[in-house]
């Protein structure tokens, strides 16, 4: 081949980009049905020039493990690396043109680097091992290079000519998952393969049209299974081959319809085997399965967003996301998951929770939704400072707890859990186990969060808050049912207690709230308590919020082998030694915190009497905590400091000596009392 040949044969490139493009302006703006929708774009990078990423001929990339991005920087001479922005990282190479050795240097004098390694003569093909290594093909200097992830020299070979590991115009790499490493080359029409270290293994290909012929290659790529798929540039088609060869199958011819190309350029295969073509003169990427089933295209010309002018190569990350190198739009454009709104309400399927039907973006894209509100109220009886101002209690939004809804009617559920309404004590299985789950959200700053339904129905609501500071983990939980949504909304706030006790440690519940009407008060206690540790007791804090004046009494009990022994303010400061005590509200928050301690008996209860009246009218709350043991029974804790006293006879409610009767929910005179129920599990199972 004479040098004007070989100079024009080497044109075939840039002219192939462009020779087109007239026609394809005509044949554009023929929309044909895809089979899955284009992925979305994400960013961009570059421009025309010779600086830190700027690019004269992007004409290779690739992609390594951690996501970092390699540019073969055709007419720069050089490999850049970038960060999956786009951000720069470094940069090696510049030219060398070995035929006639100008501007060729020989890096180390008379070491081990010979004249021109690490140099370039138009690098048009890059790959990346699982290494991390980089493999660069070199067009005009009939090789190729291998360096580690920043540049370094590891080897090379290749020289020009027709010979087995020899290269005329190499204009693509690509490496197997065994590190083995193809070659394709525009002016020898084959593919080579070989070792890691270019040891040669086996070749196939000819000039012509035929099976196995190739019209010109500008690219390959290696699926996980060693098919090797070659882009056969001027017979406008995609063949399939083996990791020896052998052909597979075919696709392709010329024009712009789906499936034909116009000078078909780079190849990539994504971990699902799904093929796709830079088809570089009609502006756009096409995406095929491994058998060639078309299955969605992007791009048209321009140099827009999503635009392209002569794509040259393609190749994807770990992630999804495909990158495309242009020639002449001198850039790197990138790309995400595609963009896909099934049910046309605004919502992408990637965030809708119901994707097949209707419904409102602050639903997650569903027709109804449960819309929560998680709290944290802090006890400070240490003092500790955690509450603004030093205040004894404060409450705040919680940010980042989880939130799913269980279907209780679904017949897995009810399996799993041998009824409809499982046990607070088990609500920490039920979250994790996630059977039956119909809904999910995390709450925002405001401690808020709606999780989106396709219907209303009878739900179990749990919150999961993990405590980093202490490792511990709350779930609390609410049912509802279909009467609970108005206008397709279910609304649910759960409280988390977080308790600074007076003689150390933390402790944490799931709450139950009470409002009272008549004027407001608020009544924020635990709604299930397991008790951890023997000697560090219980602290059964009641947290009063009002907006105006009352006067609350306060008297609890416990079984046969519990005692209290003292009732604390917000504050830790002692309020009664008994199990009775009062105390005003007044446009602000109270507290009253029992300490019980085990001194051997069942698995522990509270019981509370509370009476609060507003303006001389009085009403009644009558409150149980349930609880649960995780620690082995031992010996019993020290002797209290005060006995429980006797339960005050209170009358309604009473039977006979004067045992109260604890109902969970009172509605007494025409006063409004709500409860909310729900629970806390950081577990062990007993022993």
């Amino acid at each position: 081949m004479t040098s004007e040949t070989r100079n024009g044969r080497a044109l075939l490139k840039p002219l192939a980009l462009v020779g087109m493009l007239a026609l394809l302006l005509l044949l554009l703006g023929q929309p044909t049905a895809a089979v899955e929708a284009p992925p979305a774009f994400l960013t961009k990078w570059g421009s025309f020039g010779s600086g830190d990423g700027q690019f004269d001929l992007p004409s290779g990339v690739a992609v390594d493990g951690s996501g970092n991005v390699y540019v073969a920087d055709d007419s720069n001479h050089r490999i850049q690396k970038f960060d999956s922005a786009g951000g720069f990282l470094t940069a090696w190479g510049s030219r060398c043109d070995l035929p006639s050795g100008s501007t060729c240097i020989d890096p180390d004098g008379d070491g081990p680097l010979a004249l021109g390694d690490g140099q370039f003569a138009n690098p048009v093909g890059v790959a990346v091992d699982s290494s991390g290594n980089v493999y660069v093909a070199e067009f005009h200097n009939d090789r190729v290079q291998k360096f580690d992830s920043a540049g370094g020299f590891l080897t090379k070979w290749g020289s020009s000519g027709f010979g087995d590991g020899q290269f005329l115009e190499p204009a693509a790499v690509a490496v197997d998952s065994s590190g083995n490493v193809y070659v394709a080359e525009l002016g020898n029409p084959r593919i080579q393969k070989f070792d890691g270290s270019g040891g040669f293994l086996t070749k196939w290909g000819s000039d012509g049209s035929g099976d196995g012929q190739f019209l010109g290659v500008l690219g390959v790529a290696v699926d996980s299974s060693g098919n090797v798929y070659v882009g056969d540039t001027f017979n406008s088609r995609i063949q399939k081959f083996d990791g020896s060869g052998s052909f597979l199958t075919k696709w392709g011819s010329f024009g712009s319809g789906d499936g034909q190309f116009d000078n078909a350029h780079g190849v990539a295969v994504d971990s699902a085997g799904n093929v796709y073509v830079a088809d570089s003169s009609n502006h756009r990427i096409q995406k095929f399965d491994g058998s060639g089933g078309f299955l969605t295209k992007w791009g048209s010309f321009g140099s827009g967003d999503g635009q392209f002018n002569h794509p040259s190569d393609v190749a994807f990350d770990g992630s999804g996301n495909v990158y495309v190198a242009e020639a002449l739009n001198f850039r790197i454009q990138k790309f995400g998951p595609a963009v896909v709104d099934s049910d046309n309400d605004g919502v992408l399927d990637a965030s809708d929770n119901c994707p097949d039907t209707p419904g409102l973006p602050e639903r997650q894209g569903c027709p109804v939704g449960d819309a929560n509100t998680v709290v944290l109220h802090v006890v400070d009886q240490a003092k500790s400072g955690a509450c603004p101002g030093g205040a004894g209690s404060c409450k705040s939004p919680i940010d980042g707890a989880e939130v799913r809804v269980f279907d209780r009617n679904d017949a897995d559920f009810q399996t799993a859990y041998g009824t409809k309404n499982p046990s607070g004590s088990i609500y920490d299985q039920v979250f994790e186990n996630d059977i039956g789950r119909v809904g999910a959200c995390t709450t925002d700053t405001s401690g808020q969060c709606t999780a989106g339904e396709e219907t209303t129905g009878d739900y179990l609501v749990i919150v999961k808050y993990f405590y980093t500071e202490t490792g511990k983990t709350v779930y609390t939980g609410k049912p509802k049912s279909p009467e609970d949504f108005v206008d397709g909304l279910a609304s649910k706030d759960f409280q988390v207690i977080k308790v600074l006790k007076k003689k150390g440690g933390v402790q944490f519940s799931g709450g139950s709230k009470t409002v009272v009407s008549g004027s407001y008060l608020e009544v924020v206690y635990p709604d299930f308590a397991i008790w951890e540790d023997v000697a560090a007791g219980y602290v059964y804090p009641f947290i009063f919020t009002s907006d105006s004046d009352w006067t609350v009494d306060v008297c609890a009990y416990v079984p046969t082998g519990y005692a209290i022994v003292g009732v604390y303010g917000e504050n830790g400061g002692l309020l009664s030694d008994s199990s009775c005590t009062q105390t005003f509200v007044s446009g602000e928050t109270k507290v009253v915190a029992y300490d019980v301690v085990d001194i051997g008996s069942p698995e522990p209860v509270l019981g509370a009497v509370l009476s609060v009246s507003h303006e001389g009218e009085v009403t009644r709350v009558d409150v149980e905590v349930p609880g649960e043991r995780t620690y082995v029974e031992g010996p019993a804790a020290e002797e209290p400091v005060a006995q429980p006293a006797q339960l005050p006879d209170t009358g309604a409610g009473d039977t006979g000596g004067g045992t109260p009767v604890w109902p969970a929910v009172a509605a007494l005179a025409g006063v409004s009392v709500m409860l909310l129920g729900g629970a806390v599990i950081w577990r062990r199972r007993r022993t």
